[in-house]
């Protein structure tokens, strides 16, 4: 199949874990026993992926606070640039709402109907994240001078940068569960990277003023959770990545297989293929381990 074919929407929806219409089929079950407690649902941005939020000018100018230069991605999840929305790159599936306040240079890509739209400034955090205060920094701190450079083996955790410093993805493969909290750059330019969030659904968090702000120019990825910056342009300069609002703490129902029916929580994820929820039935806390392939969004 060519890129450029598998760009129309239903096909980006069964590619990956989606939970804006993707699925799962049910696999080994492990009931945890009467009045077992789970896991909540944890604080995300809504159905936001990449939200940029101020733009001062107002100028009609095509300054690109959002820009995707890189070609044949998924995005699943929402868009909007609070300045300029600018996509010269091609086959991209934009499989979300994508809005902008300024400018908007869609180019050879493929949206969802209305999208991309002209809308009015937004305020403050997307979806529940309004009274988002800092997660906790695990490592580094938002004050610190030094760059912090992600590896393979880097634990999961919230990674904090100061000023002038750079958080850097550079290795290929690298696997785990990061937030991103930088008053500088956070530069994601490694192969085959598989990132999702650690803390309240964030995946990267910039509040640096400049055109290079938040940059994922690695390929052949996927990154989960929201990118967020603030003051500066989030850039997309790698191809055939797939990029995913946060799927952990959204609820889910069983389409297919013994449990169809069935309404459940995601709580974790087993690589990009194997999935954990949670389900409660006959009074009793089900954990149910799936692979990709037949659960919907509640």
């Amino acid at each position: 199949m060519s890129h450029h074919s598998r760009r129309v929407l239903p096909t980006v929806r069964r590619r990956i874990v989606l939970l804006t219409g993707a699925a799962f089929i049910l696999g080994a079950l492990v009931v945890a026993g009467p009045g077992a407690t789970l896991a909540n649902p944890i604080e995300h941005a809504g159905s936001y992926l990449i939200y940029a939020r101020n733009d001062f000018t107002r100028d009609g100018e095509n300054n690109k606070h959002v820009s995707v230069s890189g070609s044949d991605n998924d995005f699943i999840g929402n868009i909007h640039a609070n300045g300029d929305f600018n996509a010269p790159g091609q086959h991209n599936g934009f499989n979300g709402a994508v809005t902008y306040v300024d400018v908007v240079v869609p180019y050879q890509n493929v949206y969802e109907a209305g999208s991309p739209a002209r809308v009015t400034a937004k305020s403050g955090w997307p979806g529940t994240l309004n009274s988002f205060s800092a997660p906790e920094c695990d490592f580094g701190s938002l004050s610190g001078s030094s760059d912090i450079y992600i590896t393979g083996s880097s634990p999961n955790g919230v990674y904090c940068s100061g000023p002038g410093t750079t958080i850097a993805v550079a290795d290929s493969d690298v696997t785990g569960a990061f937030t991103f909290l930088s008053h500088g750059l956070i530069d994601i330019s490694g192969q085959n990277l598989n990132l999702t969030p650690f803390s309240q659904g964030i995946l990267a968090y910039s509040t640096i003023n400049s055109d290079q702000a938040i940059e994922w120019s690695g390929s052949t990825g996927y990154g989960e959770g929201l990118v967020f910056s603030t003051l500066g342009t989030v850039d997309i300069e790698g191809s055939d990545n797939i990029f995913c609002i946060q799927a952990v703490g959204r609820k889910v129902r069983v389409t297919s297989g013994p449990l169809e029916g069935c309404e459940g929580i995601l709580m974790r994820k087993k690589g990009l293929a194997r999935l954990v929820l949670s389900i409660h039935m006959l009074q009793q806390s089900v954990v149910a381990e799936v692979e990709a392939q037949c659960v919907e969004p509640r």
